[in-house]
């Protein structure tokens, strides 16, 4: 992929707020942005060797006026069932080996989750086991490796899951279908209209892709891909992939909860903060507070990424033993640029090296340096220097090698 005349990519941003996402849908849109057709087809033959023969049919088509790329796939043999484990396996990338093995058991949890027993005989499971839906996977995996995508930061928009009814031998299902939810638990949708706008397979990809789901983002769109669906009078069916560079300030939302405790114990809310950082909360706080009729207490506050707050909301009141918690969604957060450089520093008589985190301001500059505790404290046990010293050594070193690194730039 060549970059901009404006600059270098440095995230990605999948935009699937208007018509959802599916798995040819995307690789149209990686298409869009120049991904290698003949790689991409290489790397799905090699999948599915001596099953099928794939032909990948690329048009420029429009939607709603937009220019996009649509995918088809041709396939030479009856589309019967088959080991996708299997095809994953025979990909020359290890990369897209892994990632291809966890969109399927992204999948398959889903669809067993809803369906239980009766999953893999469910009609909707025309998605699973079947050779276009490895070509849109693999190729969708292929193209993103081709592009470089797996070294940028991915953010996604809402998503656009669509409403209405669909009918299979079985009988009628909810759009969206049960299985696409249940992937999509966490992830901000908007449900309504009257077709399908995100299938399974897209809202996999989507969940084992994305870092990040917001609804603003601070980015600066250096090249730009749609992805066509198929053609809905008066509709934009199409997802956009956009490559862009991200200003230093960088804007998310996170939640927030609180619950107020006046009967635990510190050890219990020792333990409880320990337990909400396993679950993934990026922070914990616990403030004193006084509660009704003039009791002390204590506040909690957890800030959680989207994806885990139910789960993290359930973990506060079961190891607080509350009955209820508050729940602040879509709290926007600002952050500084954050990035992690080691360096070496010279204590005890003999070379140590200690990672630093570094934080800096919308213009460059920086704002924040941070030796990593865990570095310290094992420099700290090697040599049997005391923690503000080995902190303050740290601290120099990196001050040094930043100058000179920040001097150097043009």
């Amino acid at each position: 992929m060549s970059d901009s005349a404006d600059g270098k990519p440095d995230a990605v941003l999948i935009d699937c707020h208007h018509a959802g996402i599916s798995g040819d849908m995307l690789l149209g849109a990686l298409l869009h942005l120049g991904a290698d057709q003949t790689r991409i087809l290489e790397e799905i033959r090699r999948c599915v060797a001596r099953m099928a023969s794939v032909r990948m049919v690329v048009s420029r088509v429009k939607r709603a006026s937009i220019e996009c790329t649509k995918v088809e796939f041709e396939i030479s043999k009856p589309r019967k069932r088959v080991d996708m484990q299997l095809c994953f396996r025979r990909s020359s990338d290890p990369w897209i080996r892994d990632t291809s093995q966890k969109v399927l058991d992204t999948l398959l949890a889903a669809e067993s989750k809803v369906h239980g027993d009766e999953a893999m005989q469910h009609p909707h499971l025309h998605e699973i086991g079947q050779i276009d839906a490895v070509a849109d996977i693999v190729g969708c995996l292929a193209a993103w490796r081709d592009l470089g995508l797996d070294k940028l930061d991915v953010f996604s928009t809402r998503v656009a899951v669509g409403g209405g009814m669909l009918s299979f031998s079985h009988g009628e299902f909810p759009v969206p279908a049960p299985a696409t939810l249940e992937i999509l638990k966490g992830v901000p949708v908007t449900i309504g209209g009257r077709r399908e706008l995100t299938t399974p397979t897209g809202a996999s990809l989507l969940v084992n892709l994305a870092h990040s789901f917001l609804d603003s983002v601070d980015l600066r769109p250096l090249k730009v891909g749609w992805g066509a669906g198929s053609d809905v009078e008066g509709f934009l069916n199409a997802t956009r992939v956009v490559l862009g560079a991200r200003g230093n300030g960088v804007q998310d939302f996170i939640d927030l909860i609180e619950t107020s405790v006046d009967d635990a114990t510190p050890e219990a809310l020792g333990h409880a903060a320990s337990r909400l950082m396993d679950e993934g909360a990026l922070d914990v706080s616990i403030i004193p507070s006084l509660m009704k009729k003039g009791r002390p207490g204590n506040l909690l506050r957890v800030v959680s990424p989207p994806g885990s707050t139910d789960r993290i909301c359930d973990v506060l009141m079961a190891e607080t033993g509350s009955l209820g918690a508050r729940l602040f969604r879509k709290v926007e957060r600002r952050k500084l640029v954050r990035e992690t450089k080691q360096v070496e520093v010279k204590l005890g008589g003999s070379l140590h090296r200690a990672n630093v985190k570094i934080g800096r301001t919308e213009g460059g500059k920086i704002a924040s340096i941070k030796p990593e505790y865990s570095d310290v404290v094992s420099i700290c046990r090697q040599t049997g220097l005391d923690f503000p010293r080995v902190h303050r050594a740290i601290l120099e070193a990196a001050g040094r090698e930043l100058a000179a690194q920040d001097g150097s730039r043009p």
